[in-house]
């Protein structure tokens, strides 16, 4: 019995040094790697390599009433200003911050009314020189008025492409 446990014994203790000399084998040669230098190039993100574009500004006019819009355009972002000075209505004023889609800018519009703050759904059509809003019945969900149904938008306001000041 004595000699069963001594070759136990000695037989673990050859697999335990085993496998630290195994450890210390891949150990060396994960440290040659590391010393190695970095050949590949950094990866830089998409987003970082285009190019921010100047904001472009839109106005809307019929009769006395008047909406201007200044948006910014960033990669796939887009922010800005809107305004609707409507004749004998209540005015609103505010902005927005969406994103791009092709030739589809989806946003919320953030804007005050007779000293009230409500967010608003807005979808325009960039075209051309054109600005195009999308019209079509809404309702509110949560704190926000959203479009019913975004598919079936009549896209008939057209604001026009004019100088920024």
């Amino acid at each position: 019995m004595f000699t069963f446990r001594f070759l136990m014994v000695s037989c673990s203790s050859s697999v335990a040094a085993f496998l630290v000399l195994a450890g210390l084998c891949l150990a060396s040669c994960d440290s040659e790697n590391s010393k190695k230098p970095n050949l590949q190039a950094p990866k830089i993100p998409v987003s970082e390599t285009k190019i921010t574009a100047k904001p472009k500004c839109y106005e809307w006019r019929a009769g006395n009433s008047i909406a201007t819009a200044k948006i910014n355009i960033k990669n796939d972002s887009v922010n800005g200003t809107l305004n609707y000075l409507f004749e004998e209505k209540d005015n609103s004023r505010g902005s927005i911050a969406g994103v791009l889609h092709g030739d589809t800018i989806i946003a919320d519009y953030t804007y005050t009314s007779e000293g009230k703050w409500s967010v608003m759904e807005v979808i325009f059509l960039l075209q051309g020189d054109k600005l195009i809003q999308g019209h079509g019945d809404m309702q509110v969900k949560g704190n926000r008025i959203v479009y019913v149904n975004p598919g079936k938008l009549n896209f008939k306001t057209a604001f026009k492409g004019v100088i920024c000041h």
